[in-house]
């Protein structure tokens, strides 16, 4: 047998640097430093990782961790941040500040910031430094809104803000090469402009987690889109332009199933309507997607229509995926689709 498989040789620490770095940058960062305990080859390689991850910390309980941590690295940039507050305590916004300005001075490129719990902008304000990161690439913001305010994003390309009650025209003015924008039960946002987004193709919106959140109605502007993901969508939402659009995604959630209707109340079916009627004025803005995905409420809906003998508009059609069961209540709007689709 060869004996450097039974003396266990290590494989591992004669890797050069650059690939331990980018093997530690998988496990949380507190494995990561623990390494340096393995022997002297390792003890400074956790300190170069190009991501650190402290989404497992709780902030009271691991200031001084997350200080030694950001106090022994030393690597120039930092590929990757993500840090999450599960309990807002006003008292560690000066720590929080510091860190955010750590990561920013490592020119960041992907910034995760998680907020257990909304935090309104009159108790925690950004550093200046955040406003202005010109290596950031990607963003992602939960629980926590933007002050109205001026950015300069000059590299982002994918923001994403999650429960963010937050006026996008400052924000959207101040990124340039902007490509994908992700709103999650944003419900501060009636009117998606994005026609001065010329870069800006992806666009996905989840409009509420819940079906008895009240998100308000919302009117799309976005002729530079080639995407469009829309989940939970069935409060009033205008396409008023989407002309470049060439693939999109429908997901509706609703209290009640509109099987079997008849059984229903008025205010209910009205609601039913009101939804059919939404849902039709969409596909008729979709004229020149290619790709289209839908699913089980949303063929109901459309069925409903069908058999009252509602008409539907043309469609161009190539690619229709369908995430649903076969039965009574979707093969009618699945036949018209198809009618509605002749390439």
């Amino acid at each position: 047998m060869d004996r450097s498989i039974t003396e266990g040789v290590d494989c591992i620490s004669s890797m050069p640097d650059v690939i331990l770095h980018h093997i530690l940058s998988f496990i949380p960062i507190g494995l990561a430093i623990r390494s340096s305990a393995l022997s002297r080859r390792w003890r400074h390689v956790w300190c170069e990782t190009p991501r650190l991850d402290f989404r497992g910390y709780h902030p009271m309980a691991s200031v001084r961790d997350i200080n030694q941590t950001v106090a022994s690295y030393k690597a120039p940039k930092i590929t990757s941040f993500h840090f999450c507050v599960h309990v807002w305590v006003p008292e560690l916004v000066p720590q929080i500040n510091s860190w955010i300005e750590f990561a920013v001075s490592r020119n960041v490129e992907q910034l995760f910031l998680s907020f257990g719990c909304r935090v309104n902008h009159r108790t925690y304000r950004f550093p200046n430094s955040f406003y202005r990161s010109s290596s950031l690439e990607n963003l992602r913001l939960d629980f926590i809104t933007i002050p109205g305010c001026t950015v300069s994003w000059k590299s982002l390309r994918s923001l994403t803000l999650d429960y963010c009650l937050q006026s996008l025209d400052d924000v959207l003015s101040g990124c340039p090469v902007l490509e994908t924008l992700s709103l999650g039960y944003s419900g501060g946002v009636h009117r998606l402009d994005l026609s001065k987004s010329p870069t800006l193709t992806i666009l996905k919106i989840t409009r509420r987690l819940y079906p008895w959140e009240n998100r308000g109605s919302m009117e799309i502007v976005a002729p530079h889109l080639r995407y469009l993901d829309l989940l939970n969508n069935d409060e009033p939402c205008t396409l008023v332009d989407v002309s470049s659009l060439t693939k999109a995604k429908f997901y509706i959630h609703m209290l009640s199933d509109p099987y079997p209707y008849h059984s229903y109340d008025d205010d209910v079916k009205a609601d039913f309507i009101r939804l059919e009627n939404m849902l039709l004025k969409m596909l008729a803005q979709l004229g020149n997607v290619e790709q289209l995905t839908f699913e089980t409420t949303f063929l109901q809906i459309i069925s409903l229509a069908e058999l009252r003998g509602v008409p539907f508009p043309m469609l161009k059609v190539q690619t229709l995926t369908l995430h649903t069961m076969i039965a009574k209540s979707v093969t009618p709007g699945i036949t018209r689709l198809l009618q509605s689709s002749p390439h």
